[in-house]
């Protein structure tokens, strides 16, 4: 079975991209339920 999370906007992928995303629209719009969905164990990619 599946968890089902509501939201108004899902991130799909936790690198820096999405991160960088998720950050900015909780900076300027912080009452959207925003959702980040990585499937590596970690966020941020294979960035040094």
């Amino acid at each position: 079975m599946v968890a089902s999370n509501s939201c108004d906007v899902a991130i799909l992928g936790g690198g820096l991209a999405g991160g960088l995303i998720a950050l900015e629209l909780r900076r300027r719009r912080p009452e959207v339920r925003t959702l980040l969905i990585e499937e590596a164990e970690m966020l941020g990619g294979n960035h040094l």
